[in-house]
């Protein structure tokens, strides 16, 4: 298990070997403000160390968050997945490398770049399209 604030926790070396620096580790999303009722944008971190180890946010192209209902909990919950630092062995031998919250289905992870380049509606090339919310 990963101690938080430990520089050689799984969390840390994760964001170092993919280049991902506080400044990178951020996405815009859109909330209502209790105050004024008006649409703000609040920035929350793309990927949070967590005990078994990194939970990883995803919002929609449209930076809202994904809101599902957890355990049958009346409160809805921002969906988010984990990627675990020791992967589960399942009876067939394959390994789990992420956790989803049960019944949430699947949802694609928009990159703070893509959503940028989707709301200034900048053509894209080439887009890739990857196996794994980490990767993505």
């Amino acid at each position: 298990m990963s101690e938080k604030n430990n520089p050689n926790s799984y969390f840390v070396s994760r964001m170092k070997k993919h280049g991902i620096t506080p400044a990178l580790n951020k996405i815009g999303v859109k909330q209502t403000d209790p105050n004024t009722g008006k649409e703000i944008i609040v920035e929350v971190p793309i990927f949070r160390e967590v005990d078994d180890g990194i939970e990883i946010f995803v919002c929609t192209i449209n930076r809202l968050p994904i809101r599902i209902e957890k355990d049958g909990n009346r409160w809805k919950k921002d969906f988010t997945i984990k990627r675990l630092e020791k992967p589960i062995v399942k009876d067939d031998g394959s390994l789990q490398k992420y956790k989803i919250p049960k019944g949430a289905g699947n949802h694609p992870f928009f990159s703070p770049l893509t959503i940028e380049n989707y709301e200034n509606k900048k053509n894209i090339d080439t887009l890739y399209i990857t196996e794994g919310y980490f990767k993505a």
